[in-house]
């Protein structure tokens, strides 16, 4: 369920004050980027990596570069936030949820 307009508003605001004010919010909100991007590509699998990877580069990524990045992906220290991001996107959800 996406949110309402004005509800996102709200939210882009907080995010924007929180990140401009406090050095540690920032850090938090690009691991929290980091994080859902990794989570954006694993939902895609394999073929969302060589995609992405090969969008940036001039040729073919090998199969073999591919099964690497796949597999650092599926580590539990590339698939979970650090303890700080955890908190903070489980306090950006008991916000947004009805």
């Amino acid at each position: 369920m996406a949110l309402p307009i004005d509800e996102r508003a709200v939210l882009a605001e907080w995010i924007a004050a929180q990140h401009a004010r406090i050095p540690a919010a920032r850090a938090r909100h690009r691991e929290i980027a980091d994080h859902l991007g990794k989570v954006l590509i694993a939902m895609g699998g394999k073929p969302e990596i060589r995609k992405r990877r090969e969008e940036s580069a001039a040729e073919p990524v090998p199969e073999k570069k591919v099964g690497a990045l796949w597999e650092a992906l599926q580590t539990r220290d590339e698939r979970r936030p650090r303890s700080a991001a955890r908190c903070s996107i489980a306090t950006v959800r008991k916000g947004v949820t009805p």
